[in-house]
C-alpha cells in the first residue's frame, strides 16, 4: 500500500497568505461602506453609518465586525447590525478567494471618522484594523 503524500505549502507561499490578509480586509470593509453592495434581503437601505454619525452627532464610531458590535453604544438600525452579521458570514468565501485561511484573521475592528478637513461633509476616514493567528497587526485605510 503506498502512501499518500500532502503537498505542503512553501514558507513563500505561507508568507504570501499573510500578506494579502490586508486585501481581504480592504475588500470586505469597502464592499460594506459601498452604497451598492447592502445586502439584498435588507433592501431598501435607508440608514447609512455616515448618516447615524452625522444625526446623533458622532466624530468618531469603532465597528467591531467580530463581534457585532458598534461604539459608542446606542440605538443602530437592525438593517446595520444584520450587515455586519452578513459580511462576517461573507468573509470566509471573500478570503478563500484571495488564498488566505479567515481563521487567520482575527478581532476585525473598523474605526470611522469623521473627515473635518474635507469639503464633503460625509466625507470619512476609514481604517480597518486585524489581528492574525501570529498576533500581529495588520492596518489598512479604505477610501
Amino acid at each position: 500500500m503506498k502512501s499518500q503524500l500532502t503537498q505542503r505549502q512553501s514558507n513563500k507561499q505561507i508568507r504570501s497568505s499573510y500578506k494579502r490578509i490586508k486585501s481581504v480586509l480592504y475588500n470586505l470593509v469597502h464592499s460594506f461602506f459601498s452604497l451598492m453592495n447592502w445586502v439584498a434581503s435588507m433592501l431598501p437601505m435607508d440608514e447609512f453609518i455616515f448618516d447615524v454619525m452625522r444625526e446623533k452627532g458622532i466624530n468618531e464610531l469603532k465597528i467591531y465586525f467580530s463581534k457585532n458590535k458598534i461604539y459608542p453604544d446606542g440605538e443602530y438600525s437592525q438593517k446595520i447590525c444584520k450587515s455586519i452579521g452578513a459580511y462576517m458570514k461573507w468573509l470566509p468565501a471573500l478570503a478563500h478567494s484571495q488564498d488566505v485561511d479567515s481563521d487567520k484573521i482575527r478581532n476585525i475592528v473598523v474605526k470611522v471618522t469623521k473627515d473635518n478637513s474635507a469639503k464633503d461633509a460625509c466625507e470619512l476616514k476609514i481604517l480597518v484594523t486585524a489581528i492574525d493567528d501570529r498576533d500581529l497587526r495588520h492596518d489598512v485605510q479604505v477610501r
